[in-house]
């Protein structure tokens, strides 16, 4: 899905610069396929009036929406999300163990996690794999 095809109801292959695929749109978080769906969304009608039939859309891994297996750049200052960096490069502090209900439900590997309260999947069980360079600078202070 991508913000140009959302605003006009149509739909838009996912190359480019996109956010999530959309794998179901149902009437609630709830009906949406796990383990696949790792977000939602939810649409209302343009004015206020009306209802939208099967108003949520379940989202899945790729684009922006992030899964396990994806490194992300560092969020000391993310602005609007956290994007997603090469594994492997300088700019990847952490890689995604998993996303999940629950800080309990992180897997062993987990070093850290993020929480997003009202989110689908309100936590990311992530594993630390480099300083961010904020603490490469608090380090030197010591």
């Amino acid at each position: 899905m991508s913000s140009a095809s959302f605003g006009f109801g149509g739909e838009k292959p996912c190359s480019g610069d996109w956010y999530g695929k959309v794998i179901a749109r149902v009437d609630s978080g709830a009906a949406c396929p796990a383990p696949q769906t790792l977000e939602t969304m939810k649409l209302r009608s343009f004015g206020g009036g009306g209802s939208v039939s099967r108003p949520v859309l379940c989202l899945g891994q790729g684009g922006g929406v992030l899964g396990t297996g994806d490194c992300i750049e560092d969020p000391s200052f993310a602005v609007g999300g956290l994007d997603k960096a090469a594994c492997g490069t300088q700019q990847a502090i952490a890689k995604v163990a998993a996303r999940v209900k629950t800080r309990k439900d992180c897997p062993s590997t987990a070093t850290h996690v993020m929480e997003s309260d009202g989110a689908y999947l309100p936590v990311m069980c992530l594993q630390k794999l480099r300083a961010t360079p904020l603490e490469r600078l608090e380090e030197l202070t010591r």
